[in-house]
């Protein structure tokens, strides 16, 4: 998908097309698999709940984009920080959840 068809389905969903924001969270879900994997490696947590947390990731970007329109990169760069962000979240919870069993 390429920056104009991102663009043009980021103003359907501005306008509140839920159909638009399927097919964008769609696309976006091999960023959030290969992100997934990589933060699998250094963990025990499923793959599952660690996509689950980058679609939430990915769900918070769309909705903040509107706000951020100004700047020059692309969605999906933006899309990224919040998805690796989401799986931050989750790892240390997971991680602090952990420490406390030790203790």
């Amino acid at each position: 998908m390429n920056k104009k068809q991102q663009d043009e389905l980021l103003e359907k969903i501005q306008d509140g097309d839920k159909e638009a924001k399927k097919e964008l969270l769609n696309f976006m879900s091999f960023y959030i698999a290969k992100v997934a994997l990589k933060y699998q490696n250094e963990t025990r947590l499923s793959i599952e709940k660690l996509k689950e947390a980058g679609l939430q990731g990915a769900e918070q970007a769309i909705n903040n984009w509107p706000l951020r329109k100004e700047r020059q990169y692309r969605f999906s760069v933006h899309a990224l920080w919040f998805i690796r962000q989401a799986i931050g979240v989750l790892l240390s919870l997971w991680r602090e959840t952990s420490l406390q069993s030790v203790f």
